[in-house]
């Protein structure tokens, strides 16, 4: 999955925001969760997810994500400009509290990066991001 998995876990131990917003398609990047308190499905667009994210970041003083499951044959996929939808269990620690979901991601490694997209991280270089999470807690 050309380190996308990688980065996105290694954004979250060492809390890395920048690292995280390189994970991201953009501008097309949207999170979907169930609100428990509303008891309804809400989308989060980019901007607002980076956000919440780093505020995540700074709340905790050990975040810890572990994917479960990862086969090699999704961790080695190489498909440009395909959308690849797929879903991960994962384990979320937030110091002493441990959360457990599926995460039902959307994915694409564009040719094409929009220009006010470019990443510091990886310039212009097509790499796989996350169009789409669907959060399933």
């Amino acid at each position: 999955m050309g380190g996308l998995l990688e980065n996105f876990r290694s954004a979250y131990i060492h809390r890395d925001s920048l690292r995280y917003a390189e994970c991201l398609a953009c501008p097309d990047y949207q999170f979907n969760f169930f609100n428990t308190e509303l008891g309804e499905y809400e989308m989060m667009p980019r901007e607002t997810d980076l956000v919440s994210t780093g505020r995540l970041f700074r709340h905790y003083n050990e975040v810890d994500l572990r994917w479960v499951g990862l086969g090699e044959e999704l961790a080695a996929l190489e498909t440009p400009d395909s959308l690849i939808h797929f879903t991960l269990l994962f384990e979320l620690r937030l110091d002493q509290e441990l959360i457990t979901g599926h995460a039902n991601f959307t994915v694409v490694k564009a040719a094409q990066v929009v220009e006010f997209c470019q990443s510091p991280i990886f310039a212009d270089e097509p790499v796989f991001r996350i169009i789409q999470w669907d959060d399933d807690l």
